[in-house]
């Protein structure tokens, strides 16, 4: 059986990306498996032992999605948003030819808790990712169901743009991005049915 207490300083350091791996398997696995709780838990045990941005991007992003579904939408928006900022930022020294590693301990830690889509430091045509727009999508639907809805519609419309980047030369029929068409035209729809009815009951 597989401890998972074990740290990476317990094991050689050649074999630190199979125990990481064989983590990672099994927090996935839990949260298959209806979960959330201690699923949670075991990503948490993995994020709290790694030091490479990429990973607790996404290591975040999954601990996000489990507090969307075990009902506690602040700390999951908590979560998007470093995930987000991680991603972006491990893009970004990924793309300067840095290393990844975070020398300067975790997101968590060092991360303020405001809005990384609103503040204008990182440019996001050059972190466009397959897993960024995962997080962005993600945190736009949670915001939506908080009614936040100026907040859903700017985290959408960054991953539209991200989306069509990824997507390249089949942007007309990738799946991703009429998704999020489709979602923000239905949230500007329902924008401008809220702003009528307030018209009418002044």
């Amino acid at each position: 059986t597989f401890d998972f207490n074990v740290t990476l300083e317990q094991v050689p350091k050649e074999h630190h990306a199979q125990i990481q791996n064989l983590r990672l398997h099994i927090a996935d696995m839990t949260a298959a498996c209806n979960d959330p709780e201690t699923a949670i838990d075991l990503y948490m045990a993995l994020y709290e032992s790694v030091d490479d941005l990429a990973l607790e991007g996404v290591l975040l992003h999954n601990m996000a999605e489990l507090h969307v579904r075990i009902d506690q939408p602040m700390v999951a928006l908590d979560h998007y948003r470093l995930a987000i900022q991680c991603k972006q930022q491990s893009a970004l020294m990924a793309a300067r030819g840095e290393n990844v590693q975070n020398p300067a301990g975790d997101a968590a830690t060092n991360a303020t808790s405001a809005s990384v889509v609103t503040d204008g430091i990182i440019e996001w045509e050059k972190t466009a990712s397959p897993e960024l727009v995962k997080s962005l999508v993600g945190m736009g639907a949670l915001q939506a169901r908080m009614d936040q809805a100026s907040e859903a519609m700017e985290s959408w419309r960054h991953a539209l743009l991200m989306a069509r980047i990824v997507a390249g030369n089949d942007v007309a029929h990738d799946p991703q991005v009429l998704n999020l068409m489709q979602s923000i035209a239905a949230l500007e729809k329902q924008q401008r049915m809220s702003k009528e009815e307030k018209k009418e009951g002044q």
